[in-house]
């Protein structure tokens, strides 16, 4: 059993630099963690990470160390991150962000 999995998944963003979403995957927020088990994730050190909160806004999270594990957990990332701040959605952080054509 993965520990991850008894935190409720939230969908999330992965931003880069540039503003373009490389990837839209379900993460386990953890604190200074995301735990990422969809392999076909694309996410980088320098990237941000957003997740939608209840009231509409969004948090986000500078992406400074992303590792993958192939352990007795199964396969998975763990995306060390910290917090940028809230803002409104497609604001603040990385400011204006697109969806991949």
């Amino acid at each position: 059993m993965q520990p991850w999995k008894s935190i409720k998944p939230d969908l999330i963003d992965i931003v880069s630099p540039e503003g373009e979403v490389r990837s839209r995957v379900n993460g386990y927020y953890g604190g200074s963690t995301f735990f990422i088990d969809d392999m076909n994730v694309d996410v980088r050190p320098g990237d941000e990470i957003r997740r939608r909160l209840p009231n509409g806004r969004e948090e986000a999270f500078f992406v400074e160390d992303p590792k993958f594990y192939d352990s007795h957990f199964g396969k998975h990332y763990q995306v060390k991150i910290s917090r940028r701040g809230t803002f409104d959605p497609k604001t603040g952080g990385l400011s204006r962000y697109r969806l991949r054509s």
